[in-house]
């Protein structure tokens, strides 16, 4: 897993070792397995009079010493616990279509939409709990305004990967449609919070007429 737990960041912190929060050891594994697919991919399926060659790992586009780049892609992060704990729940999301149920679970505090399968890839050594891998029919779904706040801060807003989500929910959040409409939400939020509430939030969701405001004014970018 390319993050450390908590508990070894906050010793590098205290060590004065700091790294981020990133796992080096997995960070190096990581490229080994990257240059692996590369090899593999340049002198085993790649013909090399139809590419001319062209197979690289390019190193001055790059900037980096190896070819790869300068920070792995992310399939999962860190997620936000929300205003009064809340985590969106993938109990929240499925179902079956109906002439009477054409979405999932309807927010009151509805900011954004968005529609994927529940999707989590199997990783190498690695075994998951059986819901983990349990069918899903998922209907298009609400993001509500609470998956973007955090639950200590009060000048935060969470969008994408971040959000205030479980690791199976986060599964169908996480492709790119449905977190470009999480992060054009979170920028309405973000600037109905500067104007109306002193970059609060909290304060925005605890007051109905301001949130109804937000969400009119994610409603002009975004579907709901």
């Amino acid at each position: 897993y390319t993050l450390e737990s908590m508990a070894d960041a906050q010793q590098r912190v205290r060590n004065g070792t700091w790294t981020g929060g990133v796992s080096l050891d997995a960070i190096r594994i990581g490229e080994e397995l990257a240059m692996g697919w590369h090899y593999w991919y340049k002198n085993a399926t790649t013909d090399p009079k139809e590419s001319g060659g062209r197979v690289t790992l390019a190193r001055s586009v790059v900037g980096t010493c190896h070819g790869l780049a300068k920070y792995p892609y992310m399939r999962d992060t860190r997620r936000s616990v929300g205003l009064d704990q809340f985590q969106m729940q993938v109990t929240e999301i499925p179902g079956l279509p109906t002439p009477d149920l054409l979405v999932a679970h309807i927010y009151d505090d509805r900011m954004a939409i968005g529609c994927y399968d529940v999707d989590i890839h199997p990783v190498l050594g690695c075994s998951w709990a059986k819901p983990v891998f349990q069918d899903w029919p998922i209907l298009p779904f609400y993001l509500p305004y609470r998956a973007f706040t955090n639950a200590k801060f009060t000048n935060l807003v969470a969008a994408g990967k971040t959000m205030a989500q479980s690791f199976i929910v986060n599964s169908a959040t996480r492709v790119h449609p449905v977190e470009w409409s999480s992060g054009t939400a979170a920028g309405v939020i973000a600037a109905f919070a500067v104007q109306k509430s002193n970059a609060d939030v909290h304060a925005v969701y605890r007051n109905a007429q301001v949130l109804a405001q937000v969400q009119v004014g994610g409603e002009k970018q975004t579907p709901t």
